[in-house]
């Protein structure tokens, strides 16, 4: 039985001489590994295009039971993302985004929609931003929705200048924890205005490479306390490199 999906690309894998498995997560059926060809045929070079890292994509499934891998027909596009593959910046963002996705998404998850317009929405925003700040802020914006959606936000109606963030309770605090989870008043200030940020605000918050990379760590630290572990990311070191 064929099953439409909408889906997001997450990694693609050797199988064998001829064909590539694809990981990719959809709304409809969650994760799933797709079989695709890895030729030099046209076909393949156009499937090829369509799952690069965070691209979105619509087509039919052939979903039987007891079937760890899928073959997929009509494949097309449903977001055009031609500035994320032209712009090297961009594309870094996309990967790291989308591995981040894919070692967090080891469940299911099926009919999460939230979780989905937070990627689609991630994907447009990104494929339309222009100016440099909100490029730069992207994956940082992502990873705190993504903790939003989770259920897991920390909590900002304890913020007052001055308070330290304690990774655990997820609230600031006047005081040092008693266990070294937590990250200094001089950076808390940077968390709290990124709660603040939508997609169509991203380029008013200015950070140094400094301020960046601290967030992100933050971030990423918190995620992990929280069931939202993102493991190790291999392209963690390429965002450093572009934002340094």
């Amino acid at each position: 039985m064929y099953r439409h999906i909408h889906a997001v690309a997450l990694r693609t894998i050797k199988y064998n001489d001829r064909n590539a498995i694809l990981t990719a997560w959809s709304a409809e059926m969650g994760r799933v590994s797709l079989l695709m060809p890895n030729t030099a045929t046209r076909e393949s070079r156009r499937r090829r295009a369509l799952t690069m890292p965070l691209s979105i994509f619509e087509g039919e499934v052939d979903d039987r039971p007891n079937r760890d891998i899928h073959t997929i027909r009509d494949m097309r596009p449903q977001v055009v993302t031609l500035s994320v593959s032209a712009d090297f910046t961009k594309a870094a963002i996309a990967m790291f985004i989308a591995e981040c996705l894919d070692n967090i998404l080891r469940e299911s998850a099926v009919g999460d929609t939230p979780l989905w317009e937070l990627i689609l929405d991630t994907v447009i925003t990104l494929e339309k931003a222009e100016n440099t700040a909100a490029v730069a802020n992207m994956h940082l914006w992502f990873l705190y929705r993504l903790c939003v959606i989770a259920g897991v936000e920390p909590d900002m109606s304890t913020y007052a200048e001055g308070r330290l963030f304690d990774l655990r309770s997820g609230t600031f605090r006047a005081s040092a924890p008693g266990h070294s989870d937590y990250i200094e008043a001089a950076q808390t200030p940077v968390l709290y205005a990124l709660s603040r940020l939508n997609a169509r605000s991203l380029h008013l918050l200015r950070l140094t490479a400094e301020q960046r990379n601290d967030v992100l760590d933050a971030i990423l630290h918190y995620c992990t306390l929280h069931a939202l572990n993102p493991g190790s990311l291999k392209t963690l070191d390429v965002l450093r490199s572009i934002f340094h």
